[in-house]
């Protein structure tokens, strides 16, 4: 069979040669015209000679054995084996009554600095023109007296007392009071959150205990110890109540001598 006649290049009925383009060369029937492969012919960058360099093959992988780990043992502390009153049982009942009554006593000094914060603030004087905004100021100041922990009272309780003019207790004698409170303070988290070790033979343990500064509790507390520390903390609750009885006021709750700071549920206070 004769071929055709021969036509020039680009006259109707000429199909342009397709130009390998490697975006496009596994698109099976795809043709390119002329005036799209020249513009792409342009921008495309030519391929570079593998200079006698082997072409790259895809990379091989071996996957890879885990060694034999043995499956963990799994335990449980029984409930049932464990001594009686586990695990308080090292310590003497001796013991964990003292601690029992200090930390109760620490609850009740707590109580009385909060109505002490209570007498000095509402005890104080104020010009009319001035009671609304302070009765504002009074609620909130009552509500932490009553939910601070044991820092926060006495900070409340030293505001109070400054406060309030009438108050006779000296600046001396206050700096010593607040002193000896901030000094046992330390002394209250420790006891009621520490972890409790097991006593040595002088029936000393040091309960496990880090502050908020990362200092480790590290004195030995026996029942002598405590014993101390109770009275100590009760001799201080009494020494708060003091500053509000010696300004002639009953000290709320009371029932002792002195003028009730309200005369009744609903009275008024007494001038100051």
């Amino acid at each position: 069979m004769s071929p055709g006649p021969r036509r020039k290049p680009g006259s109707r009925g000429d199909t342009p040669k397709p130009v390998e383009m490697p975006w496009i060369s596994a698109c099976a029937g795809m043709t390119v015209i002329r005036k799209c492969a020249r513009s792409c012919a342009a921008l495309r960058t030519p391929r570079r000679p593998h200079l006698g360099r082997e072409p790259l093959t895809a990379p091989t992988w071996e996957t890879m054995q885990m060694a034999d780990v043995p499956e963990p043992k799994m335990f449980a502390a029984h409930h049932k084996n464990l001594p009686p009153n586990f695990p308080t049982h090292r310590h003497s009942a001796e013991f964990w009554e003292a601690l029992g009554r200090t930390v109760a006593t620490f609850g009740f000094l707590e109580q009385m600095l909060g109505k002490a914060v209570f007498s000095f603030t509402a005890t104080r004087r104020i010009p009319d023109d001035e009671i609304e905004a302070e009765y504002e100021r009074w609620l909130p100041t009552l509500k932490r007296a009553l939910s601070d922990p044991l820092g926060g009272l006495i900070k409340s309780y030293c505001k109070a007392v400054r406060a309030n003019s009438n108050a006779t207790i000296t600046e001396a004698d206050l700096d010593d009071l607040l002193n000896d409170l901030r000094k046992v303070s330390t002394y209250r988290n420790v006891l009621c959150h520490g972890s409790w070790s097991i006593p040595d033979a002088q029936g000393r343990s040091i309960p496990f205990f880090v502050d908020k500064n990362i200092r480790k509790f590290d004195t030995p507390i026996d029942v002598a110890f405590l014993q101390r520390l109770q009275g100590h903390v009760a001799e201080l609750t009494c020494d708060v109540i003091n500053t509000v009885t010696h300004m002639g006021w009953q000290f709320p709750g009371s029932g002792g001598p002195g003028t009730p700071i309200f005369q009744s549920q609903h009275g008024n206070a007494r001038e100051g």
